[in-house]
């Protein structure tokens, strides 16, 4: 039988079919993949609602930190801006500090205190069971107290034992176990560092847990620090984007 040959047109027209599609294959392989647009979760978003209730932050001001952070614009508490109030209060078995900031958007910072004093010898502590211990005069020992701070988007902490005395300098004896919890986008591991054991004329006593945060829907990355410090007889945290020892 006689093979059958295309005719020249039919076969230019095959070539050029071939090319516009390998021409087409390329523009394709070598224009940049776009991602499709990142959006808050139903449980991020209610966990974060949770949070502005528990701390008082109104439906309409909770309505535009929500916009603002879906437009990918970070919070006034995840940046370097100064609160514009700051309350402090005892809440149950916490020392709490609850910053405003120019958005409406929070930060709490906790101390967990001794819920009930002990004495005599002391045993194993459990993380997290706070307790204290006077073993003399004018000092006293504050075991395992958990230490926090939280916007909503990001909480971190650690447990911090200490001495406190009356009339001279207090002291960091251990800090242990950080953690970190994020909404919305993801962070380092907490690394905890005893900066400081002992307060001095200088400043106080401080540690720090440090996590690095990459934001939500293109909203702007940081590294944050979250501190525990003791001096002047007493023991408080500190969220800061970036802060001094106070």
């Amino acid at each position: 039988m006689t093979p059958v040959t295309a005719s020249r047109p039919f076969r230019h027209r095959c070539l050029a079919i071939v090319a516009g599609l390998s021409v087409l294959a390329l523009a394709l392989s070598a224009a940049p993949a776009s991602a499709a647009p990142e959006e808050l979760s139903d449980s991020d978003h209610e966990e974060l609602t949770q949070f502005f209730d528990e701390n008082g932050v109104s439906l309409a001001v909770q309505d535009e930190l929500f916009e603002k952070l879906e437009r990918g614009e970070m919070w006034d508490s995840m940046s370097e801006m100064e609160p514009e109030s700051t309350t402090r209060e005892s809440v149950a078995n916490v020392v709490k500090i609850t910053s405003v900031f120019a958005d409406g958007s929070i930060s709490v910072e906790e101390v967990e205190k001794p819920s009930k004093p002990i004495s005599g010898e002391i045993g194993p502590l459990g993380v997290g069971s706070c307790q204290s211990s006077s073993t003399g005069s004018g000092y006293a020992n504050r075991y395992d107290c958990r230490a926090s701070a939280s916007t909503g988007i990001m909480t971190m902490g650690f447990y911090i034992s200490y001495t406190l005395v009356q009339g001279g300098y207090d002291q960091i004896t251990d800090v242990h176990s950080p953690f970190r919890s994020i909404k919305t986008g993801t962070a380092t591991t907490a690394k905890l560092s005893l900066v400081k054991s002992r307060e001095n004329s200088s400043g106080s006593a401080w540690a720090k847990a440090v996590s690095t945060y990459t934001g939500f829907a293109g909203s702007p990355s940081g590294t944050y620090e979250m501190r525990a410090l003791v001096g002047k007889d007493t023991a408080w945290t500190r969220w800061a984007r970036k802060g001094a020892e106070g």
